[in-house]
C-alpha cells in the first residue's frame, strides 16, 4: 500500500535519505545532436536530447548491488553518468518502480548554468572509473550529492550566510535543505513528480515490452555471474 504524504507524495521509507541526479534543459532550437560513432557530424542527427541528466553512481561488480557496508568501506567504483532524462524515466520509473521528485530549477543565469555543465562533464572525463565510491568520510568523500554540490559551489557567488550554508554536501540528506542554506531553493512549497511528466511513456506498450526484455537480460547476466562466482569459490559451491 502506497502512503501519501500531506504534499500527495508518495511517503518514503527512509524520508530524509535521497539519490540525487542534476537535470539541463536545453532550449528546443540547440538540442544535444547525437551522431553514430565514426560518422559525419554534418549528417542529419539519429537522435536529439532536450534534457540532460548528470548522475554519480556506486556501481561494483555483477551481481553486486549498493549497500551500506560497501558504500561506507571503498568497495564500489564511483560512475558519473551522462544520460537523457527519458532513459532516467526507464531506469527508475519503468524499471525500478521508483517514484522521482523535482525541485525547481536552480535561480542561475544561463552562463552559469553552462559553466556548471562544463564543469560537470570535465569531473565525469577526470573520473572515469578510477575512483572509489565514498558515502561518507571526513576528507574525500565521493557521492551522488557531495560531487554536484562541490561542482555548484565552485560556479555561484555566496555571501556570508550562504558560504557556512554551503558547508553541507557529504551525506545525502535532504539535499532541498542544502539548496535552501545555499539560498538556490526558488520555491521551497514546489514539489513535482516526474512520473506526471512520462505517464504516457511508462504506460506505452512498446516501453513495457522494452522493460520485459531489459529484466529477462539483467537476469540472466546476475545468474551468469553467480554461476560463475560459485564456480571460483568451493566453500559456496559445497554449501
Amino acid at each position: 500500500e502506497i502512503v501519501f504524504d500531506k504534499q500527495g507524495l508518495p511517503r518514503r521509507t527512509i524520508p530524509i535519505l535521497n539519490h540525487l541526479q542534476c537535470r539541463f534543459r536545453f532550449h528546443r532550437d540547440r538540442p544535444v545532436n547525437l551522431y553514430p560513432l565514426g560518422g559525419k557530424t554534418s549528417d542529419k542527427p539519429v537522435h536529439q536530447i532536450h534534457n540532460l541528466v548528470y548522475s554519480v553512481e556506486a556501481v561494483g561488480p555483477l551481481g553486486i548491488i549498493f549497500n551500506l557496508r560497501d558504500a561506507f568501506g571503498g568497495n564500489l567504483l564511483s560512475a558519473h553518468r551522462f544520460l537523457s532524462l527519458q532513459e532516467v524515466a526507464f531506469e527508475r520509473l519503468v524499471v525500478e518502480n521508483q517514484y522521482v521528485t523535482e525541485s525547481p530549477p536552480l535561480p542561475l543565469h544561463e552562463h552559469e548554468a553552462r559553466i556548471l555543465l562544463t564543469h560537470g562533464l570535465l569531473r565525469s572525463h577526470a573520473a572515469g572509473m578510477n575512483e572509489l565510491y565514498y558515502l561518507y568520510r571526513c576528507f574525500g568523500t565521493n557521492n551522488c550529492t557531495s560531487n554536484p554540490f562541490q561542482i555548484v559551489d565552485k560556479v555561484r557567488d555566496y555571501n556570508l550566510r550562504q558560504r557556512i550554508g554551503s558547508m553541507l554536501y557529504r551525506f545525502p540528506l535532504n539535499p532541498r535543505l542544502y539548496l535552501r542554506v545555499r539560498g538556490l531553493d526558488s520555491d521551497p512549497t514546489h514539489r513535482k513528480l516526474l512520473f506526471s511528466e512520462f505517464e504516457d511513456y511508462v504506460n506505452d506498450t512498446a516501453t513495457q515490452k522494452r522493460k520485459r526484455d531489459y529484466v529477462r537480460a539483467k537476469v540472466k547476466l546476475h545468474r551468469a555471474a553467480r554461476k560463475e562466482r560459485a564456480a571460483e569459490d568451493p566453500h559456496q559451491r559445497d554449501a
